[in-house]
């Protein structure tokens, strides 16, 4: 009589898990020995995907296959990650994304160079002794290293001090050579990534128990995470650090220390700025009278001031150290909504500035080039306005607010990158309802699409499409999705 080997539910719940977890590492895996860090970065220069790979539709093929294994099996684990046993369970998950992790380490960064930024930057600071929130890296025009920064040649660090000094650190560590910096840098953010997984399993713990495995594979696992964190290396992992590090100490009633944290996630990169007065609402909303709420403000804004000149004392004066952080914030366009109405609008227009006066001129080119910029910060700062005044009267959650703040930037900003929705990921991993998780998980894949578009697609139609064409291709994929799934799902849900 053949004997069957039965599994109780929870049990093979684990089994599945574990199933998801070994097809993502594999896919993982090939990724890290497709292009491995330590031989591409001998190339004299940064590589991209579609340029390592010559533009091959076999290897686009390939990557998008991968992209699909990635995200099916990360879905299906985050509906697997809740149930009985899951203690046992939590140490898996955490053991499969320290491996996820630690694999793409190794992986050569394939779709942005600004880990080669990162190294070089950092050398300015510990080699040259000299300031990166200032000098650029042609200023230094001599170093071996400066082929390998690209595009950002002429601008100074777009980052904070809090940043610059870790890398310094790595840097002063490993004496800014190229691989072991490279590598050092990697450890900093798949460090940074596990220390926010296990921070959110705290954090839902206290506020949702029974969410905390979801929470986890929702951030661990997730490809864009993976790929454009630990894979890519962008220090996006060390200011979600902080972030959920703030949120946490802020469920723990630690609330002046929270906005400490807060203000150094802000000084490691300055989009999370947005996340302090949402959070300085609650703080404020506990308060018992308005005597107790000033108290509080002077002691929170003189403590986070000091913090701020503390870790400029490096970089000083600091007021000469915010030029490339709001340059890279406020004036440049790519990728995104207002740039795709720029291009419109100068398709539009140019053709005609041969027949206008100077003046006519002059307007035309505002209408061109600002005004996209200004209606869509004036838009999102009406949306910021509205958010916090929502804030106080409702008593909204800062993890909702800062969920929809975030959004709404990435939605509005002139500037779009491909890793800018893993912003997301973490708050909807705590705060998954009302289709923020479906929200954060299809900009995920879209963003993570946008890399064929913009690279394989373009190069295989450039001499067809110009900049508006795949740009009129590329925005819509990446951007209505998001908008538009989560209503529908949910729709769909109230006529059932």
């Amino acid at each position: 009589m053949r004997a069957r080997l039965r599994f109780f539910p929870a049990e093979r719940r684990t089994v599945h898990l574990t199933c998801c977890g070994f097809c993502i590492e594999l896919a993982c895996l090939f990724l890290t020995l497709w292009f491995p860090l330590p031989a591409l970065s001998r190339h004299i220069g940064p590589l991209d995907l579609k340029g390592i790979t010559q533009y091959s539709p076999l290897a686009c093929g390939v990557y998008v296959l991968i992209l699909m294994v990635l995200f099916v099996f990360w879905w299906r684990a985050w509906r697997l990650a809740d149930g009985e046993g899951g203690e046992d369970r939590r140490i898996l998950v955490l053991a499969f994304a320290a491996i996820f992790a630690g694999t793409l380490g190794l992986m050569y960064p394939i779709n942005a160079t600004d880990l080669f930024q990162y190294v070089f930057r950092s050398r300015v600071f510990v080699l040259y002794r000299s300031n990166p929130l200032v000098h650029t890296p042609l200023d230094f025009s001599t170093d071996p290293l400066l082929p390998y920064v690209g595009e950002w040649t002429y601008i100074p660090s777009p980052y904070g001090p809090a940043w610059e000094l870790l890398a310094g650190a790595v840097a002063w560590l490993t004496r800014g050579q190229l691989l072991p910096t490279l590598l050092g840098l990697k450890a900093l953010v798949v460090v940074s990534c596990l220390g926010t997984a296990i921070l959110l399993d705290r954090l839902l713990s206290f506020v949702a128990p029974a969410r905390r495995m979801a929470g986890m594979v929702f951030f661990a696992w997730n490809p864009l995470v993976l790929l454009e964190l630990a894979g890519n290396g962008h220090n996006d992992a060390v200011m979600l650090f902080f972030i959920v590090l703030g949120l946490y100490l802020l469920v723990r009633r630690r609330g002046l220390l929270a906005i400490l944290i807060l203000v150094i996630a802000t000084l490691c990169k300055v989009i999370a700025l947005l996340v302090i007065p949402l959070v300085l609402v609650m703080l404020l909303a506990w308060l018992p009278c308005w005597r107790a709420r000033l108290s509080f403000l002077t002691r929170a804004g003189g403590l986070a001031l000091a913090l701020a000149l503390i870790l400029y004392l490096p970089f000083w004066p600091p007021w000469e150290s915010v030029a490339g952080v709001l340059g890279e914030s406020t004036g440049r366009f790519g990728f995104s909504i207002p740039t795709l109405l720029l291009l419109a609008l100068q398709a539009l227009i140019e053709p005609h500035l041969g027949s206008l006066s100077p003046h006519g001129v002059r307007v035309a080119l505002f209408v061109i080039h600002d005004f996209p910029r200004w209606l869509a910060q004036g838009l999102f700062a009406l949306f910021y306005l509205r958010l916090l005044v929502h804030a106080w009267h409702e008593r909204t959650q800062p993890v909702i607010a800062a969920f929809r703040s975030l959004f709404a930037y990435l939605v509005l900003a002139p500037s779009f990158r491909v890793w800018y929705p893993t912003w997301l990921v973490p708050l909807a991993a705590l705060e998954p309802d009302e289709g923020r998780a479906e929200r954060a998980a299809v900009f995920c894949v879209t963003a993570a699409l946008s890399v064929v578009v913009y690279g394989y697609v373009w190069g295989w139609l450039r001499p067809h499409l110009d900049y508006l064409g795949i740009h009129a291709i590329a925005v819509p994929l990446v951007f209505i999705p998001p908008l538009i799934v989560p209503r529908l799902l949910r729709r769909r849900a109230s006529q059932q």
